[in-house]
């Protein structure tokens, strides 16, 4: 098989046959048969869902996690990190095609190293063995059979081919990428997870992750300046806008035998060293975007290089279609009510850009919670609150202000603003954590807002699944008091 192409098996029906064996289509069609709505809640994870080595914060996850059972909502983890981090050891050891190394997340008290560890024995139970994984921002994501199919995991592999390249070859051809547009690491560096070395030696919690690397450089200083974080990132964002805009040209000539010594000087004088990009294509120079996951308050810059087509976005519009086939959602006949929960930039594209729309036959109605402690607090509020372009509403170096017009009816009491999704104006209502439920963070926050809900539900409209899970769960499965 050619290296530069996408993996080859695909299942004979595409991926439908994945999502109707799946848990979440079966909790889905429990839902109906108890005349509930379907419901989705695809919810990012690290400051959103937990936070990483933080047990102090477990319990409320696991609240939120057994909340969301309760009410009937089928959980999608859309995450950063790659899927093994939280699969339970018997799920994975179940999972077919799933090509990634056992985790290492048991740390030595002594040492610090990093060794094998059942993600059972080390993250709080409300994490993991999701119905559907969305993982690496959404290059991946990973269907939970039912047991009376084998249980585990399985790759979506339809999806998979959204991406262009297999992981390896993608993985080879950005990191040349990297090396060409900062020949003298000075701009960003590479994440621990992102080496083998990393992994064997005990730095890193996984193997490098498919179809994602992570890239930061950390900065004490608040003014741009040489060796600040923000303006590294830019410069690097700089330089591969100028490569992607001109290496298709440089590539033609440098194929026709012209003179080539005009476009390389450009691409000197850019930072850029073109000579070490032997081998590489067009289409490998454009299948590579950036994301944003800066914390500027911590002074923490930080992108993750990821497929052109891959994004939480993108997934989470997938699954959704793909599950409201399996439902037989046709136009006017039913709706989907989907929730999504973040903290980072690219959760609130998710959140305003992910759904909220009429699609493909089906009402789907949107609301986004900002997770309390978010970064972005600050900008949402101002958007909300339609504040004056000048000075522009900047997070990150990226200016955000032309949402600001689509934000409306902010209730800063409350905690919630009304968001119109482009093209079609549907309302999405958004919550913001840190006005709603004041004093939470993360996980506390969607406990407080999935309780908030819960209260409004009379005990007697749950089912007796429902029920089960309300009383079982809540007490013996994660030591919660109902």
């Amino acid at each position: 098989m050619n290296a530069g192409k996408a993996r080859s098996f695909i299942e004979p029906n595409g991926s439908d046959t994945l999502y109707a064996q799946s848990v979440a289509l079966q909790r889905l069609l429990q839902a109906k048969n108890a005349n509930r709505p379907y419901q989705l809640f695809i919810s990012d994870l690290d400051d959103t869902l937990t936070v990483l080595r933080r047990p102090e914060t477990y319990s409320a996850t696991n609240a939120a996690r057994a909340l969301l059972e309760t009410q009937g909502r089928v959980l999608c983890v859309a995450t950063a990190r790659s899927v093994e981090w939280i699969l339970s050891e018997e799920q994975r050891l179940k999972s077919t095609n799933l090509d990634r190394l056992p985790p290492h997340l048991k740390i030595d008290s002594e040492t610090g190293l990093k060794t094998y560890g059942d993600p059972r024995d080390h993250e709080p139970e409300g994490v993991l063995d999701a119905p559907i994984i969305t993982s690496s921002l959404g290059a991946e994501i990973y269907i939970r059979r039912n047991d009376s199919e084998g249980g585990g995991y399985v790759r979506d592999e339809e999806y998979a081919t959204l991406m262009r390249s297999e992981p390896t070859h993608w993985r080879t051809i950005t990191i040349q990428l990297i090396h060409a547009l900062d020949p003298d690491s000075k701009l960003m560096e590479f994440a621990s997870e992102e080496t083998m070395d990393g992994y064997y030696h005990g730095k890193a919690y996984t193997a490098p992750p498919n179809h994602r690397i992570k890239m930061l450089k950390r900065t004490s200083s608040t003014t741009i300046g040489e060796d600040d974080g923000l303006a590294s990132k830019q410069e690097f964002e700089r330089r591969l806008i100028f490569l992607k805009r001109n290496f298709a040209n440089y590539a033609s000539l440098r194929e026709q035998g012209g003179d080539i010594t005009e476009i390389e000087k450009q691409f000197r004088e850019h930072g850029i060293d073109i000579s070490s990009l032997e081998g590489v294509t067009s289409e490998d120079v454009s299948n590579i975007k950036v994301m944003d996951e800066s914390s500027p308050a911590k002074g923490v810059y930080r992108f993750y290089l990821v497929p052109t087509h891959g994004s939480k976005t993108r997934a989470a519009d997938w699954i959704i279609e793909k599950l409201a086939k399996q439902l037989k959602i046709n136009d006017g006949d039913g709706d989907i009510e989907v929730t999504f929960a973040g903290d980072s930039l690219p959760d609130l594209r998710l959140g305003l850009l992910g759904a909220g729309r009429k699609k493909h036959g089906m009402n789907v109605g949107t609301t986004f919670v900002l997770a309390g402690g978010s970064r972005l607090t600050p900008t949402v509020v101002a958007l909300s609150k339609q504040l004056d372009r000048d000075p522009p509403i900047v997070f990150a170096g990226e200016d955000l202000s032309a949402w600001a017009y689509r934000f409306e009816d902010f209730d800063e009491e409350k905690g919630t603003v009304l968001y119109k999704a482009p093209l079609t104006e549907v309302p999405i209502k958004v919550v913001i954590g840190d006005l709603a439920f004041p004093g939470t963070k993360g996980p506390e926050t969607l406990q407080a807002y999935l309780s908030q809900i819960n209260n409004e539900l009379p005990r007697s409209k749950l089912t007796g699944y429902q029920n089960y899970i309300y009383q079982g769960i809540h007490s013996k499965l994660w030591g919660i008091k109902p």
